[in-house]
């Protein structure tokens, strides 16, 4: 494997692991300290969406310039890829959303003892 070719299974594996590292911790952090699922709406949607793209616009600026060592072109790659992420993070969360189970907005009636 070539020079060209190791950059970019160590930049595959880099970015894997550490989108995995940026991304469960903040939806852990979202489900405990973010409004219930019954709550969602387009703003906290768009709040939720705003949020992780800081958290992973930072990752990638960082592993951007850890294997570019320029910062424009990792600035450039930050901006492409946040415009693309965003778009699907949020068809996620619409998704997340649609087909999510809901919580009864009532209290269920127990059953009768037969």
């Amino acid at each position: 494997m070539g020079a060209d070719a190791t950059t970019s299974v160590a930049f595959l594996a880099a970015n894997t692991a550490s989108a995995m590292v940026a991304y469960f911790p903040y939806e852990i952090a979202w489900d405990y300290f973010g409004p219930p699922p019954e709550a969602t709406t387009t703003k906290t949607i768009a709040t939720k969406t705003a949020g992780y793209q800081v958290v992973t616009g930072l990752r990638n600026l960082a592993l951007s310039y850890a294997f570019s060592g320029t910062i424009w072109s990792s600035m450039a790659f930050v901006v492409a890829v946040i415009v693309v992420d965003a778009g699907i993070y949020i068809a996620n969360e619409y998704i997340w959303d649609w087909i999510s189970p809901r919580a009864p907005s009532t209290a269920l009636p127990k059953p009768a003892k037969s």
